[in-house]
Protein backbone atom coordinates (compact mmCIF):
# COMPACT_ATOMS: atom_id res chain seq x y z
CA UNK A 1 0.00 0.00 0.00
CA UNK A 2 1.82 3.39 -1.36
CA UNK A 3 2.63 5.78 1.41
CA UNK A 4 0.50 8.22 0.04
CA UNK A 5 -2.62 6.52 0.04
CA UNK A 6 -5.27 7.72 2.41
CA UNK A 7 -5.91 3.82 3.46
CA UNK A 8 -2.21 3.64 4.25
CA UNK A 9 -2.53 6.52 7.29
CA UNK A 10 -5.72 4.55 8.48
CA UNK A 11 -3.74 1.44 8.83
CA UNK A 12 -0.06 2.48 9.38
CA UNK A 13 -0.62 2.81 13.49
CA UNK A 14 -2.50 -0.51 14.07
CA UNK A 15 -1.05 -4.20 13.78
CA UNK A 16 -4.18 -5.88 13.07
CA UNK A 17 -3.06 -7.61 9.42
CA UNK A 18 -6.52 -8.40 9.06
CA UNK A 19 -7.88 -4.58 9.09
CA UNK A 20 -5.13 -3.66 6.80
CA UNK A 21 -6.25 -6.79 4.62
CA UNK A 22 -9.39 -4.96 4.63
CA UNK A 23 -8.37 -1.76 4.01
CA UNK A 24 -6.35 -2.75 0.85
CA UNK A 25 -9.04 -4.59 -0.57
CA UNK A 26 -10.89 -1.17 -0.35
CA UNK A 27 -8.58 1.08 -1.61
CA UNK A 28 -8.57 -1.71 -5.02
CA UNK A 29 -12.02 -1.25 -5.25
CA UNK A 30 -12.67 2.07 -4.84
CA UNK A 31 -8.95 4.27 -6.13
CA UNK A 32 -6.67 2.08 -7.78
CA UNK A 33 -9.10 0.13 -10.41
CA UNK A 34 -10.75 3.32 -11.97
CA UNK A 35 -7.59 5.67 -11.76
CA UNK A 36 -5.33 2.97 -13.73
CA UNK A 37 -8.52 2.66 -15.91
CA UNK A 38 -8.74 6.58 -16.67
CA UNK A 39 -5.05 6.54 -17.34
CA UNK A 40 -5.26 4.33 -19.78
CA UNK A 41 -7.88 5.45 -21.04
CA UNK A 42 -6.14 9.07 -21.79
CA UNK A 43 -2.96 7.10 -23.06
CA UNK A 44 -0.82 8.86 -20.20
CA UNK A 45 1.04 5.54 -19.52
CA UNK A 46 2.37 6.19 -23.16
CA UNK A 47 3.06 10.14 -22.51
CA UNK A 48 5.05 9.52 -19.93
CA UNK A 49 7.17 6.38 -21.14
CA UNK A 50 11.13 7.18 -19.77
CA UNK A 51 10.07 10.48 -19.61
CA UNK A 52 9.14 13.18 -16.84
CA UNK A 53 5.85 16.13 -17.68
CA UNK A 54 4.23 18.46 -15.75
CA UNK A 55 0.45 17.90 -15.07
CA UNK A 56 0.04 20.69 -17.73
CA UNK A 57 2.34 18.72 -20.33
CA UNK A 58 0.49 15.94 -20.12
CA UNK A 59 -2.70 17.94 -20.55
CA UNK A 60 -1.62 19.72 -23.52
CA UNK A 61 -0.44 16.45 -25.11
CA UNK A 62 -3.30 14.40 -24.00
CA UNK A 63 -5.60 16.84 -25.16
CA UNK A 64 -6.99 17.29 -21.46
CA UNK A 65 -8.39 19.21 -18.77
CA UNK A 66 -4.71 20.40 -16.75
CA UNK A 67 -6.56 20.90 -13.53
CA UNK A 68 -8.26 17.60 -13.75
CA UNK A 69 -5.10 16.23 -15.29
CA UNK A 70 -2.58 17.02 -12.79
CA UNK A 71 -5.27 15.85 -9.85
CA UNK A 72 -5.75 12.27 -12.10
CA UNK A 73 -1.29 12.09 -11.68
CA UNK A 74 -1.39 12.30 -8.26
CA UNK A 75 -3.85 9.88 -7.74
CA UNK A 76 -1.64 7.93 -9.63
CA UNK A 77 1.26 8.84 -7.33
CA UNK A 78 -1.45 7.83 -4.33
CA UNK A 79 -1.91 4.06 -5.75
CA UNK A 80 1.95 3.72 -6.82
CA UNK A 81 1.31 3.81 -10.66
CA UNK A 82 2.91 7.00 -11.14
CA UNK A 83 5.89 9.47 -9.36
CA UNK A 84 6.33 13.52 -8.80
CA UNK A 85 9.84 14.99 -8.02
CA UNK A 86 10.70 18.57 -6.66
CA UNK A 87 9.58 20.18 -9.67
CA UNK A 88 6.63 18.61 -9.83
CA UNK A 89 7.26 16.07 -12.75
CA UNK A 90 5.57 12.70 -13.12
CA UNK A 91 7.08 9.49 -14.38
CA UNK A 92 6.01 6.28 -14.09
CA UNK A 93 6.55 3.57 -11.95
CA UNK A 94 7.61 0.28 -12.72
CA UNK A 95 4.00 -0.81 -11.51
CA UNK A 96 2.62 1.80 -13.84
CA UNK A 97 4.65 1.11 -16.93
CA UNK A 98 2.52 -2.55 -16.72
CA UNK A 99 -0.29 -0.58 -17.66
CA UNK A 100 1.32 0.85 -20.49
CA UNK A 101 2.36 -0.01 -23.81
CA UNK A 102 5.73 -2.03 -22.98
CA UNK A 103 6.58 -5.52 -22.73
CA UNK A 104 4.49 -7.27 -19.92
CA UNK A 105 1.64 -4.61 -19.99
CA UNK A 106 -2.19 -5.78 -18.67
CA UNK A 107 -3.56 -2.52 -19.93
CA UNK A 108 -5.38 -4.19 -22.12
CA UNK A 109 -7.60 -5.57 -18.44
CA UNK A 110 -9.08 -1.81 -18.54
CA UNK A 111 -11.73 -3.27 -21.29
CA UNK A 112 -13.24 -4.66 -18.42
CA UNK A 113 -14.57 -2.18 -16.56
CA UNK A 114 -17.39 -0.70 -18.87
CA UNK A 115 -20.74 0.75 -18.10
CA UNK A 116 -21.89 -2.86 -18.30
CA UNK A 117 -19.27 -4.24 -15.62
CA UNK A 118 -19.70 -1.01 -13.42
CA UNK A 119 -23.50 -0.99 -13.11
CA UNK A 120 -24.06 -5.11 -12.29
CA UNK A 121 -20.74 -4.60 -9.76
CA UNK A 122 -22.77 -1.51 -8.32
CA UNK A 123 -26.10 -3.68 -8.17
CA UNK A 124 -24.73 -6.78 -6.44
CA UNK A 125 -26.09 -6.12 -2.86
CA UNK A 126 -29.72 -4.66 -4.62
CA UNK A 127 -29.70 -8.35 -7.15
CA UNK A 128 -28.42 -10.66 -4.01
CA UNK A 129 -31.50 -9.18 -1.74
CA UNK A 130 -34.25 -9.25 -4.52
CA UNK A 131 -33.04 -12.40 -6.08
CA UNK A 132 -33.66 -10.92 -9.44
CA UNK A 133 -32.19 -13.21 -12.22
CA UNK A 134 -29.79 -11.32 -14.48
CA UNK A 135 -29.72 -12.34 -17.99
CA UNK A 136 -26.20 -10.76 -19.71
CA UNK A 137 -28.84 -11.18 -23.06
CA UNK A 138 -31.41 -9.41 -22.52
CA UNK A 139 -32.35 -6.24 -23.93
CA UNK A 140 -30.87 -3.82 -22.04
CA UNK A 141 -28.06 -6.14 -20.97
CA UNK A 142 -24.53 -6.70 -21.34
CA UNK A 143 -24.70 -8.29 -25.02
CA UNK A 144 -27.11 -5.14 -25.76
CA UNK A 145 -25.04 -2.75 -24.64
CA UNK A 146 -22.02 -4.27 -26.66
CA UNK A 147 -23.64 -4.41 -29.70
CA UNK A 148 -24.48 -0.67 -29.65
CA UNK A 149 -21.47 0.22 -28.93
CA UNK A 150 -18.35 -0.85 -31.18
CA UNK A 151 -15.62 0.96 -29.32
CA UNK A 152 -16.27 -0.88 -26.30
CA UNK A 153 -16.60 -3.65 -28.05
CA UNK A 154 -13.44 -3.31 -28.83
CA UNK A 155 -11.76 -3.15 -25.65
CA UNK A 156 -13.62 -5.85 -24.41
CA UNK A 157 -12.32 -8.00 -26.88
CA UNK A 158 -9.01 -7.23 -25.98
CA UNK A 159 -9.30 -7.73 -22.43
CA UNK A 160 -10.73 -11.38 -23.02
CA UNK A 161 -8.44 -12.07 -25.26
CA UNK A 162 -5.98 -11.21 -23.08
CA UNK A 163 -7.26 -13.42 -19.67
CA UNK A 164 -7.31 -16.31 -22.62
CA UNK A 165 -4.02 -16.07 -23.94
CA UNK A 166 -2.65 -16.51 -20.15
CA UNK A 167 -4.96 -19.67 -19.42
CA UNK A 168 -3.59 -21.08 -22.69
CA UNK A 169 -0.36 -20.27 -21.49
CA UNK A 170 -1.37 -21.91 -18.29
CA UNK A 171 -2.41 -25.13 -20.93
CA UNK A 172 0.52 -25.45 -22.71
CA UNK A 173 2.57 -25.72 -19.90
CA UNK A 174 1.06 -28.10 -18.31
CA UNK A 175 1.02 -30.32 -21.67
CA UNK A 176 -2.04 -30.39 -22.68
CA UNK A 177 -2.97 -31.24 -26.29
CA UNK A 178 -6.46 -31.34 -27.84
CA UNK A 179 -8.18 -34.06 -29.06
CA UNK A 180 -7.84 -34.89 -32.85
CA UNK A 181 -10.47 -33.42 -34.74
CA UNK A 182 -11.43 -32.16 -38.56
CA UNK A 183 -13.36 -29.16 -38.02
CA UNK A 184 -13.33 -26.86 -34.31
CA UNK A 185 -15.90 -24.75 -33.76
CA UNK A 186 -15.14 -22.34 -31.01
CA UNK A 187 -18.09 -21.00 -29.21
CA UNK A 188 -18.43 -17.69 -28.29
CA UNK A 189 -15.17 -17.21 -29.11
CA UNK A 190 -15.08 -13.01 -29.52
CA UNK A 191 -11.67 -12.52 -31.20
CA UNK A 192 -10.67 -16.44 -31.80
CA UNK A 193 -7.87 -16.38 -29.34
CA UNK A 194 -8.72 -20.12 -28.47
CA UNK A 195 -9.38 -21.10 -32.10
CA UNK A 196 -6.10 -20.04 -32.96
CA UNK A 197 -4.28 -21.74 -30.12
CA UNK A 198 -6.61 -25.10 -31.07
CA UNK A 199 -5.79 -24.60 -35.05
CA UNK A 200 -2.15 -24.17 -34.09
CA UNK A 201 -1.91 -27.25 -32.50
CA UNK A 202 -3.80 -29.09 -35.28
CA UNK A 203 -2.43 -27.55 -39.12
CA UNK A 204 -5.16 -30.35 -40.75
CA UNK A 205 -8.49 -29.36 -39.06
CA UNK A 206 -10.40 -26.49 -40.28
CA UNK A 207 -12.08 -23.58 -38.00
CA UNK A 208 -15.70 -22.35 -37.01
CA UNK A 209 -15.66 -18.53 -34.91
CA UNK A 210 -18.88 -18.89 -33.64
CA UNK A 211 -20.09 -16.05 -31.69
CA UNK A 212 -22.48 -12.27 -31.93
CA UNK A 213 -22.33 -10.49 -34.85
CA UNK A 214 -20.27 -7.72 -32.90
CA UNK A 215 -17.73 -9.99 -31.50
CA UNK A 216 -16.74 -11.65 -34.82
CA UNK A 217 -15.95 -7.81 -36.35
CA UNK A 218 -13.02 -8.15 -34.33
CA UNK A 219 -11.96 -11.34 -35.31
CA UNK A 220 -10.58 -10.82 -38.67
CA UNK A 221 -7.72 -8.86 -38.18
CA UNK A 222 -6.36 -10.75 -35.40
CA UNK A 223 -7.00 -14.37 -36.52
CA UNK A 224 -4.74 -12.62 -39.74
CA UNK A 225 -2.04 -11.90 -37.62
CA UNK A 226 -2.25 -15.75 -35.70
CA UNK A 227 -1.79 -17.16 -39.07
CA UNK A 228 -5.12 -19.04 -39.55
CA UNK A 229 -7.75 -16.39 -41.39
CA UNK A 230 -7.58 -19.17 -44.15
CA UNK A 231 -9.17 -21.72 -42.02
CA UNK A 232 -11.34 -19.85 -39.92
CA UNK A 233 -15.32 -19.28 -41.27
CA UNK A 234 -17.00 -16.64 -39.30
CA UNK A 235 -20.53 -17.10 -38.15
CA UNK A 236 -22.33 -15.21 -36.07
CA UNK A 237 -25.56 -17.05 -34.00
CA UNK A 238 -26.62 -17.92 -30.26
CA UNK A 239 -25.09 -20.92 -28.99
CA UNK A 240 -28.01 -21.21 -26.41
CA UNK A 241 -30.50 -21.96 -29.78
CA UNK A 242 -28.38 -22.97 -32.47
CA UNK A 243 -24.70 -24.24 -32.94
CA UNK A 244 -22.56 -25.27 -36.45
CA UNK A 245 -21.88 -28.67 -36.68
CA UNK A 246 -17.91 -30.11 -35.93
CA UNK A 247 -16.36 -32.45 -34.36
CA UNK A 248 -15.02 -30.79 -31.56
CA UNK A 249 -16.73 -28.04 -29.70
CA UNK A 250 -14.67 -25.59 -27.43
CA UNK A 251 -16.07 -23.14 -24.96
CA UNK A 252 -13.47 -20.98 -23.44
CA UNK A 253 -14.45 -18.48 -21.03
CA UNK A 254 -17.71 -18.58 -21.52
CA UNK A 255 -20.22 -20.47 -19.28
CA UNK A 256 -19.03 -18.45 -16.01
CA UNK A 257 -21.77 -15.21 -17.24
CA UNK A 258 -25.07 -17.42 -17.12
CA UNK A 259 -26.73 -19.54 -14.70
CA UNK A 260 -27.05 -22.94 -14.35
CA UNK A 261 -30.09 -23.12 -16.13
CA UNK A 262 -28.31 -21.82 -19.34
CA UNK A 263 -25.69 -23.64 -19.27
CA UNK A 264 -27.42 -26.78 -18.96
CA UNK A 265 -29.06 -25.68 -22.36
CA UNK A 266 -25.97 -24.81 -23.77
CA UNK A 267 -24.37 -28.97 -24.36
CA UNK A 268 -28.17 -29.66 -25.96
CA UNK A 269 -27.72 -26.87 -28.65
CA UNK A 270 -24.73 -28.87 -30.15
CA UNK A 271 -25.94 -32.00 -31.87
CA UNK A 272 -23.26 -33.82 -32.40
CA UNK A 273 -19.47 -34.16 -31.95
CA UNK A 274 -17.75 -33.24 -28.47
CA UNK A 275 -17.52 -30.39 -26.02
CA UNK A 276 -14.59 -29.32 -24.44
CA UNK A 277 -14.88 -26.41 -21.81
CA UNK A 278 -11.26 -24.26 -21.05
CA UNK A 279 -12.37 -22.28 -17.77
CA UNK A 280 -10.62 -20.59 -15.09
CA UNK A 281 -11.63 -21.91 -11.49
CA UNK A 282 -12.38 -20.05 -8.34
CA UNK A 283 -11.07 -22.15 -6.36
CA UNK A 284 -7.69 -21.21 -4.68
CA UNK A 285 -4.32 -22.54 -6.12
CA UNK A 286 -6.35 -23.20 -9.64
CA UNK A 287 -4.76 -22.27 -12.53
CA UNK A 288 -6.93 -23.28 -15.12
CA UNK A 289 -9.56 -26.59 -14.87
CA UNK A 290 -10.96 -28.88 -18.38
CA UNK A 291 -14.12 -30.69 -18.24
CA UNK A 292 -14.91 -32.65 -21.22
CA UNK A 293 -18.67 -33.39 -21.99
CA UNK A 294 -20.24 -35.81 -24.35
CA UNK A 295 -22.91 -33.99 -26.16
CA UNK A 296 -26.45 -35.49 -26.51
Amino acid sequence: MPESSIYYYLAKDHDDATERQVLELFQASLLNAPIAVAMVELGIPGLLDDKGLTGEEVAAAAGTDPDATGRLLRAGVAVGLAAVDAGARFTLTELGRRIGAGPGSVADMAGFWLAPTRDALGGLAEHVRSGRRVDPAAPGGMWDYFGSHPADTVKFSRAMGYVTSRLLAAMTAAGYRPPPARRIVDVGGNRGTVLAWFLAAAPEAAGVLFDRPESLAVAPAFLASAGVADRTELVPGNFLVEVPDGDLHVLGHVVHNWDDENVRRAPRAHRAGRIRLHQGGPARGATWTTAALAAA
